[in-house]
C-alpha cells in the first residue's frame, strides 16, 4: 500500500500547531502547517494524498466523508466481562499465560491486541505489527488517549497500551528479522475477503487496510519464531483453513469467527 500521509490540525486552531508537530514527529508521518489553508491547496503545495487532521480535545481522524476515528470497539465489552471473570474466545484459543509475550501481525485497531494485553498481564508483552500507516498513526494515538468510556467501567486503556509496541511494517518482513522461539504466540487476524454486515467499524478500515493474503511460506516463518503456537482468526468454515494446511480450528459454533491453530508440538 502506497499512500503518502501527512498530519495537520484543525482551520483555524493556531494553538494546536505545537501539539500538532510534536504528535507527527512521535507517529513518524510529517507535518503540514495549516496557515487556514484548505486541505486541498494543502496537498498540492506538499504532495500529500491524505491528511490525519488534529482537533480541539486531542482528537486526530482521517480526512473522509464521514472522517475515520480510532475507537476500541468489541474490546470494550470484551474486557468487561474478562474483569467480571468471564472468558475470551481469543485467549481460550491462544492458551494464553500471564508473563506470555504475543506477536499480533496484523493489528488493525488494536481490539484483538488490548485483549492479549489484559490476559498476559503486567509482566507480559504484545508486539504489534500494522502495514498501514494511517491505521498504525490512528491506532497509536488513540489507545494511548481515548479513556473516557473505559474509565466509566474501572478499565484503564492507557495502562493497557502500555504493554504493547507497535511497529509499522509488513509482518513478512519483520518475522524474518526474529530469532527461532522468541514469542510464545503468533497470531494473525487479516482482513476477510468479504466484509462481516453488521461490522461498520471493521468494514471502514477496509480501504486503507494492507489485502495481502497470507501464504504457507509465512505461516511457517511464524511457526519458526513461535514458542507454543500460531493462530489465525477468519470467517467460521473458511476455505483459508485448508488453504494454509491448518492443523486443527476452534470456535464458530455459536460465532462467524473462527480460530485455526498450529501446535509446535
Amino acid at each position: 500500500m502506497d499512500i503518502q500521509i501527512g498530519l495537520t490540525t484543525a482551520r483555524n486552531r493556531p494553538e494546536l500547531e505545537i501539539y500538532g508537530a510534536a504528535l507527527a514527529a512521535s507517529l513518524s508521518v510529517p507535518y503540514v502547517p495549516r496557515d487556514q489553508r484548505g486541505l486541498g491547496k494543502l496537498k498540492k503545495a506538499y504532495g500529500v494524498q491524505l491528511f490525519l487532521i488534529l482537533k480541539e480535545g486531542g482528537m486526530l481522524e482521517l480526512e473522509g466523508d464521514p472522517p475515520l476515528r480510532w475507537h476500541p470497539g468489541m474490546a470494550l465489552p470484551r474486557l468487561r466481562l474478562l474483569a467480571n471473570g468471564g472468558k475470551d474466545a481469543l485467549l481460550e484459543a491462544m492458551g494464553l499465560r500471564p508473563g506470555d509475550h504475543v506477536l499480533d501481525c496484523t493489528m488493525g485497531f488494536g481490539s484483538d491486541a488490548l485483549v492479549a494485553a489484559y490476559g498476559v498481564g503486567k509482566t507480559g508483552r504484545i508486539v504489534a505489527l500494522e502495514a498501514s500507516p494511517v491505521i498504525a498513526a490512528l491506532s497509536q494515538h488513540g489507545m494511548g488517549r481515548y479513556n473516557d468510556v473505559f474509565d466509566y467501567y474501572g478499565m484503564n486503556l492507557p495502562a493497557l497500551a502500555e504493554r504493547l509496541q507497535i511497529f509499522t511494517c509488513q509482518a513478512a518482513d519483520f518475522l524474518r528479522r526474529q530469532p527461532d522461539g522468541s514469542y510464545d504466540i503468533v497470531y494473525f487476524d487479516p482482513m476477510f475477503q468479504k466484509g462481516i454486515r453488521h461490522s461498520s467499524g471493521i468494514n471502514a478500515l477496509r480501504p486503507y487496510a494492507c489485502d495481502k493474503s497470507l501464504t504457507l511460506s509465512l505461516i511457517r516463518e511464524a511457526l519458526r519464531v513461535a514458542r507454543r503456537r500460531v493462530l489465525l482468526k477468519e470467517r467460521a468454515g473458511s476455505e483459508e483453513f485448508r488453504r494454509l494446511q491448518c492443523a486443527r480450528s476452534v470456535g464458530g459454533k455459536h460465532s462467524t469467527v473462527a480460530y485455526g491453530i498450529w501446535d509446535k508440538t
